[in-house]
């Protein structure tokens, strides 16, 4: 599971990717709009995680940018708002939003390939418990 953390600050780019990869994702990083959607079109990550700040292209416009494409409309993505990260609870938002944003690739994925039946949990499908990741 990848995440591309886009945030102009570099210390808070940085402490959520080293949190990130601690809970076990795999973690590329970017400090503006423009290298986000250009790293989010190679790498593909899971999920895309924005400040609400970017230079270059704001989060609004990354996000429309990326659910336009259609190489890119499957990538989850959520705006990490500054009163998140000023109040310190931006990281385990942040772990737990990548997992629902995850979790809901996956099911969106499942139920254009037609997989049968999903249960349904609120605004999640998944084909069974063991699909939703785990970590630490």
């Amino acid at each position: 599971m990848h995440v591309l953390v886009a945030h102009h600050d570099r210390w808070t780019r940085l402490v959520l990717a080293d949190l990130l990869a601690s809970a076990g994702f795999g973690v590329a990083e970017a400090s503006n709009g423009m290298t986000a959607l250009r790293l989010a079109a190679q790498a593909r990550p899971d999920v895309v995680v924005l400040g609400t700040r970017l230079p270059e292209l704001e989060a609004n416009d990354v996000r429309a940018a990326l659910k336009a494409d259609p190489a890119t409309r499957g990538i989850g993505v959520f705006v990490l708002h500054e009163r998140e990260v000023a109040s310190g609870g931006a990281v385990g938002a942040c772990v737990r939003r990548c997992r629902r944003e995850i979790t809901r690739g996956r099911a969106a994925r499942g139920a254009r390939r037609g997989s049968g039946t999903r249960a349904q949990h609120g605004p999640l499908a998944v084909d069974s418990p063991a699909a939703i990741p785990q970590h630490g």
